[in-house]
């Protein structure tokens, strides 16, 4: 049945072959024009004058969702926008009298958002009436790409006129410029006045063969990035920058995309941070930077050499942990207060070496701050123990000075007692008659004397107020009465070995050598730390030659009387002992010492011109070796006169003291002596009765500390009448000194209390008249 049904078709049709004919090539043509329309998703649509959509050409369900059914009738507001109605309709209305009316209209799909679509149709005649043939062609994507392109090249220009860098714009080939930005103008000075001319005409290159050489890569890679150029500004300021160059296409033109970032300020800046970390590295104060939980992230190299660590030991390290006394609560709750305050810490901290000696620093440690949070510290570590021995020794100097004050008053007023007990005690020792037993009491008196005389000059050498008094002395005597006092303050279980051996004579005050044996002696004991040991003292004569100065440097070619003083104690490092002659440096506990007296020693020795050697180990005791030089020949007073007093002839000596006692004893040595003496205790007499007989006298012995007149005063007026020699005498003054009074134009200086021998000898040496030795 179904064959006879297709037959049956197929014969009705043929009923009327010519009709049948013409319909199928109307409808193959139908067909043609819409898989045409669907293929390039294009849609005819026929509207009747009232805007009713009355026919359809297009696969709508494919293009925009809608079916053909549900269009046709529709009017064609209905997939519209409602804000594009209007101009669409007066569009229409151009169209329905015959007008070209080409549009661009968003169109609503049926699922949402928005299809873009070219509108072109003419009016036409269908079934006898007039219609309008819209035909509808989609270009959505068309459309969105012109729109991001559009928006591309918006934020493009944006980008361009708002960077911050100097941006410009060259034409390829002829390199002139078609646009620049803000930033270019803001880098170079250069404006828009620029534009239409080629960069080399303004002279914002000054080498043309860097701008050339950009140019030629730029020609054949099309590109280049991150070259460094040298512009100059319109003001003439020289311009550092990275340049990049791109080739791109602009409005369907190949332009040069030019990017300069201008880095001058950051090689200034760059500049400025290399100077301050050269000065940071060539301190000679120590820096140390910690991140905020104080772990160290630089130091310089005066930290290295202040600690003893280097760089690789420090970084990582809790920046406390060579700083010893931060690390007690006291300190640190200080130190954090400060900084929970935003404010620096300053303070002495005790520091750690590597080597392990505990140095004094001043320390300022302050927070560094970012978004208001402690992102680090900074430390600035500085050396103060110099300044610490400065303040110590001007603490010292005030206390030597107070000393000194008080023992100026002492030793003059002492010695002025002292002088009349020295001077009778040796007149007394003078008379032949005098019974053995009373002779050997008056001796010990003058004994006695002398000893408490060089007590009061030590005590005027310790505060600095006593002068040198260089004289031939043999070191054997002086040593061993050292010895005698040593071994009487050292306990039974500390021997002492005694090794001295005649030696010749040296140039030395006896006070301050007798000092060096007693600091060296008291220095070996203190080494023992109040255990049982030994020092040994030897005295020898030795040549010092090329060969040991090569091993000790410090020495002086020659030959010298050695004073070797050796223990048994603990011995010393050698970094202590590079530092034993420091002022100040001390090992001992502060009460057991001040750390003067291996520096006085050393002092005094380098006065006298000679030099000391230490040698020593931990646990095997020390040397010390003091080295005085020699006097080749005896000297020619102690050869022909052992006594030292000298008995003069004739001649008249004026002495003035106002202690009346004193100038009676010396009235009485100097005729002993065999001169006449005539006595004064009121100077300005004894000037009135000089100037009544001036050549009565052949010399005067004036005190220098006298309440009418001083002893210079009294030497200026007599000088003015008679130049007489003039010797000036003191229990101690601190105006004057031989020095001076040598200047001022006495002949001599006594310091009292002085013996008949140093009398006689100052009196022999002016005069030069002596009779015969006593």
């Amino acid at each position: 049945m179904k064959r006879d049904t297709l037959s049956s078709t197929t014969i009705d049709s043929g009923q009327n072959p010519r009709v049948n004919a013409q319909q199928g090539e109307k409808e193959s043509e139908n067909q043609a024009i819409r898989k045409l329309l669907l293929g390039v998703q294009d849609a005819l649509l026929t509207l009747d004058p009232r805007g009713t959509i009355i026919d359809v050409e297009a696969d709508w369900d494919h293009l925009f969702g809608y079916s053909i059914s549900h269009i046709t009738g529709s009017h064609y507001e209905e997939f519209l926008f409602p804000e594009d109605r209007g101009w669409v309709k007066s569009g229409l209305d151009r169209a329905w009298d015959g007008e070209d009316f080409p549009m661009v209209v968003k169109i609503r799909p049926q699922d949402g958002g928005q299809a873009w679509v070219r509108v072109t149709g003419r009016q036409s005649i269908r079934d006898g009436q007039a219609v309008l043939l819209v035909l509808l062609r989609n270009i959505s994507e068309e459309r969105e790409r012109e729109l991001a392109l559009l928006a591309s090249e918006e934020k493009f220009r944006t980008l361009f006129m708002t960077s911050p860098d100097a941006l410009y714009l060259l034409s390829e080939g002829d390199w002139v410029v078609l646009e620049i930005n803000e930033g270019f103008t803001r880098v170079t000075g250069f404006g828009q006045e620029i534009i239409g001319h080629s960069t080399d005409s303004v002279n914002l290159w000054p080498d043309h063969v860097e701008l050339y050489a950009l140019r030629a890569e730029f020609v054949r890679e099309r590109q280049f990035h991150n070259r460094e150029i040298h512009w100059t500004s319109k003001e003439g300021r020289v311009i550092r920058g990275l340049m990049s160059m791109q080739s791109i296409t602009l409005d369907g033109s190949r332009v040069a995309m030019c990017i300069v970032n201008d880095i001058t300020p950051l090689l200034e800046m760059k500049k400025k941070l290399e100077h301050l970390l050269k000065a940071v590295e060539q301190s000679g104060e120590a820096f140390v930077i910690t991140d905020e939980r104080k772990s160290v992230i630089y130091c310089n190299t005066a930290t290295e050499t202040l600690t003893g660590y280097s760089r690789e030991e420090i970084q990582g390290k809790d920046v406390f942990f060579f700083m010893t006394n931060l690390r007690d609560e006291e300190k640190m709750a200080a130190f954090s207060r400060e900084v929970r305050k935003g404010r620096s810490w300053h303070g002495r901290v005790r520091l750690r070496t590597k080597p392990g000696v505990e140095i004094m620093v001043e320390a300022t440690i302050s927070p560094i701050f970012a978004n208001d949070q402690i992102e680090s510290f900074v430390c600035a570590l500085k050396d103060i123990s110099r300044e610490m021995v400065a303040e110590e020794r001007l603490r010292q100097s005030q206390k030597m000075e107070a000393i000194g004050t008080l023992a100026g008053g002492i030793a003059h007023d002492f010695n002025n007692i002292l002088f009349p007990i020295m001077g009778y005690a040796e007149l007394t020792l003078d008379d032949p008659l005098l019974p053995q037993q009373c002779y050997e009491n008056v001796a010990a008196i003058l004994e006695a004397s002398k000893r408490a005389r060089g007590l009061i000059q030590q005590i005027l050498t310790f505060s600095r107020k006593g002068g040198v008094e260089l004289a031939p002395i043999r070191m054997g005597s002086i040593t061993k009465e050292a010895i005698k006092l040593v071994r009487a303050s050292l306990p039974a279980n500390v021997k002492i070995e005694n090794l001295v051996s005649d030696v010749g004579y040296i140039m030395a005050d006896v006070t301050q050598v007798h000092q060096v044996i007693l600091n060296l002696c008291t220095n070996a004991w203190h080494a023992m730390s109040g255990e049982a040991g030994k020092i040994t003292i030897e005295l020898s004569e030795v040549e010092v030659d090329a060969s040991f100065k090569w091993l000790h440097p410090q020495a002086i070619l020659g030959t010298f009387v050695k004073l070797t003083v050796a223990d048994t104690g603990n011995g010393m490092t050698s970094s202590v002992m590079s530092r034993i002659f420091e002022p100040y440096f001390s090992t001992k506990e502060p009460e057991r010492g001040t750390g003067l007296g291996l520096a006085v020693v050393d002092g005094i020795i380098k006065e006298h011109g000679g030099f000391i050697l230490v040698d020593s180990a931990p646990s095997e005791g020390t040397v010390f070796e003091a080295y005085f030089p020699l006097i080749e020949e005896e000297p020619l007073d102690y050869v022909k006169n052992p006594s030292g007093v000298y008995r003069f002839g004739m001649g008249t000596i004026l002495v003035v003291d106002d202690e009346e006692v004193i100038a009676n004893m010396i009235s009485k040595v100097l005729t002993n002596l065999g001169f006449s003496a005539v006595t004064h205790t009121n100077p300005v007499k004894a000037l009135e009765e000089f100037l009544e007989n001036p050549e009565r006298y052949d010399l005067l012995i004036t005190d220098m500390t006298m309440p009418q007149m001083t002893g210079d005063a009294l030497m200026e007026e007599v000088k003015r009448h008679r130049d007489i020699p003039v010797i000036i005498v003191t229990g101690y003054s601190e105006i004057m000194d031989q020095e001076r009074a040598m200047q001022e134009g006495a002949a001599g200086f006594l310091q009292k209390p002085f013996t008949k021998s140093q009398l006689s000898r100052a009196i022999y040496q002016i005069m030069g008249r002596a009779v015969s030795p006593l």
